[in-house]
């Protein structure tokens, strides 16, 4: 075989050996996202039930909203940013 051939083969093998990676990576990726679905569902689930976490054990306290500064924008709150009321008249 040429050298050019040799290197054709080459490439061509390193590409099957990459796809089927890749392929494994989509496949692990799509495992992952349909296991957070069901972790979701489930907090979502337990949440409407009434189970609420239970508080924080002793230790460095969360700061408050005030110390903290205001809290950043939702997309909610982008979302309808642009909207005033009309005043009454």
């Amino acid at each position: 075989m040429t050298e050019p051939k040799a290197a054709l083969s080459q490439f061509t093998a390193k590409r099957q050996e990459l796809l089927g990676e890749l392929n494994q990576l989509r496949l692990e990726v799509q495992q992952r996202q349909e296991l957070l679905l069901r972790v979701e569902g489930a907090i979502e689930a337990m949440t409407i039930i009434g189970v609420t976490p239970d508080e924080p054990a002793a230790g460095p306290a969360a700061p408050t909203e005030e110390a903290a500064g205001p809290a950043a924008p939702t997309e909610e709150d982008e979302a309808v940013s642009w909207y005033q009321p009309l005043a009454d008249d």
